[in-house]
């Protein structure tokens, strides 16, 4: 059991057998406890990990809200939605035109992002 570092079921006089024959053997007792660490590590940068997953979807609806509004903003500087009406909860913010303006938005910033790293790739001559 020492030697594999299994973990089995044992008796409580089996299992201290085994802790002393890991600290006998240094070297051992090395290994089981730098495996011990990266294990410790590994679980600590799991939930670090799962924490910015978590920022990062936050990031992401409040990226989408920003962009919603801001094109309800550009359309309806065109359209004037609420026509002299000035309550809010009139507001359509998802007005047809809104979406339009927004995927159209998205759509150009696509290719504008794509058109600037084919620029960067290529040598000037």
């Amino acid at each position: 059991m020492a030697q594999l570092d299994l973990r089995l079921d044992a008796d409580p006089a089996t299992e201290r057998a085994v802790e002393l024959f890991r600290s006998c053997e240094p070297l051992l007792g090395k290994v089981v406890a730098r495996l011990a660490n990266i294990e410790a590590a590994e679980r600590e940068r799991d939930g670090l990990l799962r924490k910015l997953r978590d920022e990062l979807g936050e990031v992401r609806q409040t990226s989408a809200v920003i962009e919603q509004a801001l094109a309800y903003s550009i359309a309806d500087r065109t359209e004037n939605f609420l026509r002299g009406s000035h309550n809010l909860h009139d507001a359509p913010i998802t007005h047809t035109e809104a979406i339009y303006i927004r995927d159209k938005a998205r759509e150009t910033t696509r290719k504008q992002l794509k058109l600037e790293r084919e620029r960067e790739g290529r040598l000037i001559r």
